[in-house]
């Protein structure tokens, strides 16, 4: 059971405290509740398959955003995915940082041998 409703108005009915005008503009409305998108949706129609679809679509978005359970073996797959690709990245930093240190190195190295200590290495750069 939904907490969407949809209320059809009486549009004929005079307003109370004015008999002179109208109590509802609009014969449809779509109620929802502040609790159920974290705020509160009112919206008029005049046609009623326009509150339908509008109210479909309002029940539809609310069943997407619910959670719903796993089941235990979709939680244990999920849970062995986990370790699988936490060891697999950690394998993936130990191979990966000897290769960055190496990299790092050269870089030194070659900078050092362009701009020795000596020399003036914002002139080179400079240039």
């Amino acid at each position: 059971m939904s907490k969407i409703r949809l209320i059809e108005r009486d549009t004929t009915q005079p307003k109370k405290g004015d008999p002179s005008q109208i109590a509802y503009r609009y014969k449809y409305e779509v109620l929802a509740p502040a609790k159920l998108f974290g705020k509160r949706i009112r919206q008029y129609f005049k046609t009623k398959t326009e509150a339908r679809d509008y109210k479909l679509g309002l029940e539809t978005k609310l069943q997407n955003e619910k959670l719903t359970l796993l089941g235990q073996d979709t939680h244990s797959c999920a849970v062995s995915f986990q370790k699988r690709s936490k060891n697999f990245s950690m394998s993936l930093r130990r191979r990966a940082l000897p290769r960055v240190n190496v990299i790092l190195n050269w870089y030194d190295a070659a900078a050092t041998a362009l701009f020795p200590a000596s020399t003036n290495a914002i002139a080179y750069a400079d240039t």
